[in-house]
């Protein structure tokens, strides 16, 4: 979706309306992304983040919560710092190839810093099961 497309939705720079469509909600959402945090993986504080969506929609907290819940904005595991890590069609396109693969291994890096956010912060690292594990397994559920 253009910008054209997603501006009728918008007056003076803010959000008039909440698409009823899904997809025009994302593409509403990814807009509003790459508008208030122009930098990729540039990081900025909760207030901050949440001043600039204030500028642009009437519900910054729930704007700043669905960018979370799309993957277009990261967060850290305490909510205090906030980065855009997603590239949309609202970004001028990179002016060389490889900035966008050093974007997508720095989007994976920052990603993999903050695994553990969900589910109480506790990730379990699973174990590559091999035959002796699962037979052995096996042996203790039969009898």
């Amino acid at each position: 979706m253009t910008v054209a497309d997603v501006g009728r939705f918008f007056r003076a720079g803010r959000l008039t309306a909440v698409p009823r469509r899904w997809r025009d909600r994302v593409a509403v959402a990814r807009y509003v992304a790459s508008s208030v945090l122009p930098e990729l993986l540039e990081p900025i504080g909760e207030r901050e983040l949440t001043g600039r969506l204030a500028a642009v929609v009437d519900d910054p907290v729930a704007m700043r919560r669905a960018l979370v819940d799309l993957g277009l904005v990261q967060r850290a595991r305490d909510g205090s710092v906030y980065w855009r890590s997603e590239r949309t069609e609202h970004d001028d396109a990179p002016d060389d190839p490889r900035d966008a693969a050093r974007d997508d291994a720095a989007r994976d890096d920052a990603a993999r810093s903050d695994l553990g956010r969900s589910g109480g912060g506790r990730l379990r690292a699973r174990e590559p099961r091999d035959e002796q594990h699962t037979a052995r397994r096996a042996s203790h559920t039969e009898g």
